[in-house]
């Protein structure tokens, strides 16, 4: 937890965000393609993020 408290200080003072992905998704690479899209205000599979 303190390593991920000092990642967030570091990406904050280089205006970065950080984007924290659970475990059961890391292997899911069209769920984070789209995750991406979808932060970046491009177009993305709605079903993937309608829960």
């Amino acid at each position: 937890m303190e390593s991920d408290r000092l990642k967030a200080q570091l990406l904050n003072s280089k205006n970065l965000k950080l984007i924290l992905i659970p475990n059961q998704y890391v292997k899911h690479y069209e769920f984070i393609r789209e995750l991406i899209n979808k932060i970046k205000g491009g177009t993305y599979q709605k079903t993937l993020f309608d829960y």
